[in-house]
């Protein structure tokens, strides 16, 4: 079988002021049509950078050379025009950061019909209109999301949107980054096996970039698994899960505990309710909600897209306002606070997003971002501190010079997890802080958290879709569903714990 992509000797290098960085080097590797290729690697290996490179979606300052051969036509001789008529409609592109890659003023469904009509003039708007519907019923979506906004949706309802926009122009390259990070357990699988079937019935290629081995093991024919820019290993799906010879590998599988809260919760709920109104219809998303967290304790909390985990950290922040019900933070309620006493409390509680490329200034230097929370908040600001805190979280203090789009995913992430940790918060939410990172390390911040938690009385709120994560870090697991609190979850962890791979492992 021909290749459709072909990377032959692909080298990447971005240049600075300071110095040139040498992020991929003489990469080799082929994908066919009707076959799914696996990029495997911890952050900041270099597999992004490849993906963006093959659509030339590198910024100015990176320096490309060797060919990438889409049948037979080597894509960095082609001019921009002739690149765009390429994107979408022969190659397209999942990015892992939802949030950012959809725009926030268009309705999800004015998004998809931009590319259908782009790539496929020929249907008349009522064509286009249905055409884009299903598409979002494929993806596990309903028709009503067609006039929402991006904002309006969970972050797995976002990635899943993004997937629909490039499915729309009928690729026969696909290129998913981390297509699957923000989805629970159960829409992982529904994806993946989505995938898999457009693989089969219509003869995509797909490039696969992930550290999620189950995903890789669920869908992937072949494993290219890189390590500082280069290739590794090339192997069959089965044989890389059933060998490991290189000590590398043998480490990303190995990455493939109870602490007792104090008496008096941290920070409680008591008959927390929210509505949101959306064309003159209610829609209930959190109801008679209780829930109390503990000095010193990581609660884990668990739920499909939509279940209302992200409304639950908006109102715990008091950046929206509850509908019913109240917040305390040690017995004091949150809701009655004055605005002098809501800044002091939001020292006290921190958060680390989902979604790292929106949430930190992509004009601030590392140094400016992790220094920005001690100014405002008149504290102690040296440059050791700040190398301090990157170090505690895995990470080299010469990043402190770079800008976030030049760092990897995993790297973003552990920023923000720096960031947060500048203020010494009493209380943090983690709002699926580790889906970006590759499975090692994963496993490396969550020991760091629990390190934390035990170290600084810390009560942690985790939140994530990603079972084996939340069971190897929470002390207890709350089972959130449809807006409501399994009341079984906390009290009987163990019941819980069975509760949540029957949600989210069948």
């Amino acid at each position: 079988m021909n290749p459709t992509v072909e990377v032959e000797e692909l080298t990447v290098s971005l240049t600075t002021k300071d110095a040139s960085l040498s992020i991929v080097r003489n990469m080799h590797f082929a994908i066919h049509c009707g076959e799914i290729l696996a990029l495997v690697g911890k952050s900041g290996c270099g597999k992004s950078i490849t993906a963006k490179a093959i659509l030339r979606l590198l910024p100015s300052y990176a320096s490309i050379s060797g060919k990438i051969l889409y049948q037979g036509q080597n894509l960095l001789e082609l001019s921009l025009k002739e690149m765009q008529r390429i994107r979408g409609s022969h190659i397209a592109f999942v990015s892992q950061d939802a949030l950012t890659a959809l725009n926030p003023l268009m309705r999800i469904g004015d998004q998809i019909l931009e590319t259908i009509h782009t790539h496929i003039p020929h249907l008349s708007n009522k064509e286009a209109h249905h055409y884009a519907v299903d598409l979002l019923q494929e993806l596990g979506l309903q028709e009503h999301h067609y006039y929402t906004y991006p904002h309006q949706l969970s972050g797995g309802m976002r990635q899943r949107t993004l997937l629909a926009i490039a499915l729309a122009a009928k690729p026969k390259i696909l290129i998913a980054d981390e297509p699957t990070t923000s989805l629970d357990r159960e829409s992982q699988q529904e994806i993946l096996l989505l995938l898999k079937s457009l693989q089969r019935n219509h003869g995509l290629g797909i490039l696969l970039i992930s550290h999620d081995l189950h995903a890789v093991n669920t869908i992937a024919d072949s494993v290219h698994v890189m390590q500082e820019g280069r290739v590794l290993e090339r192997t069959l799906t089965t044989t890389f899960f059933s060998s490991q010879p290189y000590p590398y590998t043998q480490r990303l599988h190995r990455s493939k505990s109870v602490v007792q809260g104090e008496k008096s919760p941290l920070i409680t709920t008591q008959a927390l309710c929210k509505d949101y109104s959306h064309r003159n219809r209610k829609q209930q998303v959190l109801k008679d909600l209780h829930l109390a967290i503990h000095e010193r304790e990581i609660v884990g909390l668990v739920g499909k897209s939509g279940a209302g985990k992200s409304t639950l950290v908006r109102l715990l922040l008091r950046l929206e306002e509850p509908t019913g019900g109240s917040i305390f933070f040690e017995n004091r309620s949150l809701l009655s606070l004055s605005k002098r006493e809501l800044f002091s409390f939001r020292r006290q509680c921190q958060i680390v997003f989902q979604d790292p490329a929106s949430s930190l200034n992509p004009m601030m230097t590392v140094e400016t971002i992790l220094r920005e929370p001690l100014v405002i908040h008149k504290l102690r600001k040296e440059k050791a501190i700040l190398e301090q805190s990157l170090v505690r979280v895995g990470l080299d203090p010469a990043l402190l010079k770079r800008y976030p789009h030049a760092c990897s995913g995993g790297e973003r992430q552990r920023i923000s997890l720096a960031r947060a940790l500048m203020l010494q918060p009493r209380f943090l939410i983690c709002d699926e802080a580790l889906s970006m990172l590759d499975a090692q390390t994963q496993l490396n911040i969550a020991q760091l958290l629990k390190q934390l938690a035990r170290e600084l009385h810390l009560a942690i709120l985790f939140i994530s879709h990603d079972l084996p994560i939340v069971q190897a870090i929470a002390d207890r697991i709350v089972v959130l569903e449809r807006g409501r609190i399994i009341p079984s979850s906390i009290d009987k962890p163990k019941r819980d714990r069975e509760h949540c791979s029957r949600l989210f492992l069948r």
